[in-house]
């Protein structure tokens, strides 16, 4: 197997906003699968060289092959899988940023996967013509670069208080509750969960829980004995992890880091900084 990542950081004007950029190859004589976990992004794909599969984690009736996709913030994991060819670009971005950018009601697009036409308009398909066509990984990463900024400024600019809650909810890992985000905005809690509905496209408590989720993954990467990760990312229980972990991955925490230890050595998996976003699964 043969593979080519490249990762950039977005132009200054787009920091915060966009998370970053991935130009990725993969050639495989097999199939590949990959878990894909709920963390709080959207993703932008373009793809040169044919679909990809994608399969909610918990409901397989509920599954899509698409050449090009933007998925929206999540609530459970998602089964993506190649034939064994795949070479495209990705751009990661907050769920405010999205909302900006595509300027449509977020709500309508988490826990889903749409065509990137639904959002940028009839723009989509010269842009990914104009992405595969690219002389190199550094021109597709400027061109991303103009077209983003540009619709980041014209785009509507949200409320202050939900990227507040928001911004505090990530600080926090999860650990703040709607009530106290609705007291320290002045808001209620109907009134913020609206906003959020609009801005972020899941309510305060889901995307606490996602939280919560990332933190714990984190911590399990350093090795710490579960019932040890649940206490430290404000679990109840180690049950209480597991039943959570359970609903939001489709798999227990003990199947899930056999299924990370499946990465070769130097072998990139996770898509984002500082997030644990993916697993190998067998074919």
């Amino acid at each position: 197997m043969s593979y080519e990542l490249v990762r950039r950081a977005p132009c200054r004007a787009l920091r915060g906003a966009v998370l970053g950029y991935q130009g990725f190859r993969v050639v495989s004589a097999a199939p590949r699968r990959r878990l894909e976990l709920p963390n709080g992004c959207v993703d932008l794909v373009f793809l040169f060289d044919g679909p990809i599969r994608l399969t909610d984690a918990l409901d397989p009736t509920r599954a899509a092959s698409m050449p090009c996709l933007a998925t929206g913030p999540r609530t459970t994991a998602a089964v993506g899988e190649h034939p064994g060819r795949v070479h495209g670009v990705q751009v990661t971005l907050t769920p405010l940023a999205a909302h900006t950018i595509f300027d449509v009601p977020m709500h309508e697009v988490a826990n889903s996967w749409v065509d990137p036409g639904e959002l940028l308009g009839a723009g989509a398909r010269g842009l990914a013509e104009r992405l595969a066509g690219s002389a190199d990984w550094g021109a597709r990463f400027r061109l991303l670069d103009q077209v983003l900024s540009a619709r980041l400024r014209a785009g509507p600019r949200g409320s202050a208080d939900v990227l507040w809650a928001w911004r505090r909810i990530q600080a926090t890992a999860g650990r703040v509750t709607v009530a106290e985000l609705a007291a320290a905005t002045g808001q209620s809690r109907r009134h913020l969960e609206r906003g959020f509905g609009e801005q972020v496209g899941l309510p305060p408590k889901s995307v606490a829980m996602v939280a919560r989720l990332q933190s714990a993954l984190r911590l399990s990467e350093t090795g710490l004995p579960l019932s040890q990760v649940a206490a430290m990312a404000g679990y109840h229980d180690h049950a209480h992890f597991t039943r959570c972990f359970r609903t939001l991955v489709g798999l227990a925490p003990s199947r899930f880091r056999a299924a990370r230890a499946l990465t070769r050595p130097g072998e990139p998996i996770d898509r984002i900084d500082h997030h644990i976003t993916s697993a190998l699964l067998p074919g």
